[in-house]
């Protein structure tokens, strides 16, 4: 441990740290027939639903120190946790032994850790930044895919992801170290 001065701590031995995440995971299915509706030979159209809001995203590296970073990202948070994402997927399963499948991604706003009220994760130093840096906007990718059933023993499935060539955003990660 050479270099350490009469100010460090040491704590190699102590397990300290925490993570500690609440929101909400929520899963949805729905089929509506369209026979229903007097549409017969049409099969039906299935929705599914999977989403995940982040309220807190809590993590305390050592006694009373710790922050949030649900809807952040940077230096102290890492990687982007959008407060709310999704994947919205709607599936036409045809009487002719086609799926065709459309499926939303969604991934929220999140901004960057320095930008809030927590003090512990200011930095003067990085104020300085483009605004465009400090904020991620939302985004979201369409994709699709289908399934043709030729018979019990052979079925042919192929997809796109991203068929609009939706861009994620880019962000300058070399100002603030991630």
């Amino acid at each position: 441990f050479g270099g350490l001065g009469a100010g460090s701590v040491v704590t190699a031995l102590v397990n300290a740290g925490i993570l500690s995440t609440n929101g909400v995971d929520v899963q949805a299915d729905y089929r509506l027939r369209f026979e229903d509706f007097g549409l017969h030979d049409l099969g039906s159209l299935d929705f599914n639903l999977n989403g995940t809001y982040t309220a807190t995203l809590v993590t305390i590296f050592a006694p009373n120190v710790g922050y949030d970073c649900a809807g952040l990202y940077g230096l102290v948070c890492s990687v982007p946790t959008p407060k709310w994402r999704h994947e919205l997927r709607m599936t036409w399963d045809t009487p002719w032994r086609l799926q065709l499948s459309a499926n939303w991604r969604y991934l929220g706003p999140t901004g960057l850790d320095f930008d809030t009220n927590q003090p512990q994760l200011q930095d003067g130093g990085m104020k300085d930044l483009a605004p465009t840096d400090a904020h991620i906007s939302a985004f979201s990718y369409l994709d699709l895919a289908f399934r043709y059933r030729v018979n019990d023993r052979v079925t042919f499935h192929g997809g796109v992801n991203n068929v609009l060539d939706t861009i994620p955003p880019v962000i300058d990660t070399n100002g603030f170290g991630v």
